[in-house]
């Protein structure tokens, strides 16, 4: 099998193409740009959406057959954004290669194309305990604790 192409038109309706896509552009515009939002994947994926949509003629037929029936097809979009989406934010959360929970190393870190679109990479996870400097949830003041308590 001889790859004459990376993407194509017929690649990026399946799936598996459109989800690699989503990933692909995110990911770029978070290293090139600094852009670390979700929205970023969500855009894209509803452009992947879309552009599906018109090379399978959908909104086109939509459009022949009146404005509300182009309209309608407006939900089956963004539907199919959101399951791009979810897809693509999966892909990429596993391909960080850090699950939540799990202690960062002291060295300084070198700089990836997969860096989560969810947790920054500054930030500790929620179950390995509070930031720096912030207060513990165990240290409060309790009646018991100022010895006025029972």
């Amino acid at each position: 099998m001889e790859i004459k192409s990376f993407f194509t038109p017929a690649s990026l309706l399946t799936i598996g193409g459109a989800t690699v896509a989503v990933v692909a552009v995110s990911n770029t515009a978070r290293k090139v740009f600094g852009v670390r939002s979700p929205k970023v994947a969500f855009f894209a994926s509803v452009g992947v959406a879309l552009y599906g949509s018109i090379v399978t003629g959908v909104l086109a037929q939509g459009f022949a057959n009146g404005l509300l029936q182009a309209i309608g097809t407006v939900p089956l979009i963004v539907l199919n954004g959101c399951l791009l989406f979810t897809a693509a934010a999966g892909v990429n959360e596993l391909s960080v290669g850090r699950p939540v929970g799990k202690a960062k190393k002291h060295a300084a870190t070198r700089k990836v194309f997969f860096g989560s679109w969810f947790h920054d990479p500054d930030e500790e996870s929620p179950s390995s305990g509070p930031r720096k400097g912030s207060p513990s949830p165990l240290k409060s003041s309790t009646a018991t604790e100022r010895g006025t308590g029972r």
